[in-house]
């Protein structure tokens, strides 16, 4: 089970749950990169850009506490489920 004690908040999830909630951020992820940005203004941009960099880093640390829970990196994270959901 993975469990922080770090300041913020805290989550403690089964290998499963962290499997699916990285799938989930992916498939965001995956979103997020696939807009034209020449379509978009600045600040929808800057916002676009800031939220997936706090996707990129709460994506790596579930990684990292994921391989120190489980002693094995989690299964690679990818949208491609999101296809069986349409």
């Amino acid at each position: 089970m993975i469990n922080t004690t770090k300041s913020g908040i805290s989550l403690s999830l089964l290998m499963g749950d962290a499997v699916v909630l990285r799938q989930a951020i992916a498939a965001r992820m995956s979103k997020m990169d696939a807009v034209d940005t020449e379509s978009i203004d600045e600040d929808a941009l800057a916002e676009l850009y800031e939220d997936r960099d706090a996707l990129q880093r709460l994506q790596d640390y579930i990684q990292h506490e994921f391989a120190e829970a489980f002693g094995t990196p989690p299964p690679e994270a990818d949208a491609s489920y999101e296809n069986d959901l349409k």
